[in-house]
C-alpha cells in the first residue's frame, strides 16, 4: 500500500527531529507515575533508543482486555506483526492469521503448540517476538507480543491495522505508536475504518 510508503516515510522525517519531550511522551515517561512504569526491565533502559533508532512497521492488534474499567486505564493487546514491511503491509494476510489463531487456541490439544494458545487464551500473558509457526502464516515471518494500550496516547484505540515501532536488534520491546505522530492520511482513514 502506497499510504504505509508515505507513512514510513514521514515518520522518518519525523524521527530525526523528535525533542527529549517528544521520546519521553513516546516512551511512556513523561511523568513521574508513567516514568517508574516498568523501571526494573532491561526493555525501560533501551526505549529511547528504539524510538530514535527503530523501524516503523504496520501490526495488527486482534484481541484486547480490560479489567471491566471500560478502557479507562492502560490494557493489554495482542499484536501480530513482521520486520518485513511487505509482508507487514498485507492486512489481509494478518486477519487471517488472527483468525486461524483464535479460532485453533479455543480448541487445540496438541502439546506443541500448548505455548502458542496459553499466550493467547490467559488473560495477563506477556510475550514479545513469540514467533508464529508458519503453517498459521503460509509461510511468511510473523510475530505476536502483547503490548499495552496508553489511554493517553490515543484519540479512539481500534483493533486491525496499528503502526509499531521494533528493532530487535535493539530491544524486545514493541511499541505503538501514539496518534499524535501519524502522518494525517492515515489518521483519517483509521478512524473512518478503512484500514482493515
Amino acid at each position: 500500500m502506497e499510504l504505509f510508503d508515505s507513512f514510513t516515510s514521514y515518520w522518518k522525517e519525523k524521527q530525526k527531529t523528535l525533542d527529549k519531550k517528544g521520546v519521553s511522551f513516546i516512551a511512556y515517561k513523561d511523568s513521574f507515575r508513567h516514568g517508574m512504569r516498568g523501571f526494573l526491565t532491561g526493555s525501560y533502559y533501551k526505549r529511547e533508543r528504539l524510538i530514535k533508532e527503530g523501524d516503523l512497521v504496520f501490526g495488527y492488534t486482534f484481541k484486547c482486555w480490560s479489567d471491566g474499567s471500560n478502557f479507562s486505564s492502560d490494557y493489554p493487546t495482542w499484536v501480530l506483526f513482521s520486520p518485513y514491511l511487505q509482508v507487514s503491509k498485507n492486512t489481509a494476510l494478518f486477519a487471517k492469521i488472527s483468525g486461524k489463531l483464535q479460532d485453533f487456541a479455543k480448541q487445540n490439544k496438541d502439546k506443541k503448540y500448548r505455548k502458542l494458545c496459553n499466550l493467547i487464551n490467559e488473560p495477563l500473558s506477556e510475550c514479545d517476538y513469540f514467533e508464529i509457526p508458519p503453517e498459521f502464516t503460509e509461510g511468511a515471518v510473523v510475530y505476536m507480543s502483547i503490548i499495552y494500550v496508553h489511554v493517553n496516547q490515543f484519540v479512539n484505540f481500534r483493533m486491525g491495522v496499528n503502526p509499531l515501532i521494533i528493532s530487535k536488534g535493539i530491544s524486545k520491546e514493541v511499541i505503538y505508536l501514539p496518534d499524535s505522530y501519524w502522518l494525517p492520511e492515515f489518521t483519517d482513514l483509521y478512524h473512518k475504518n478503512k484500514l482493515n
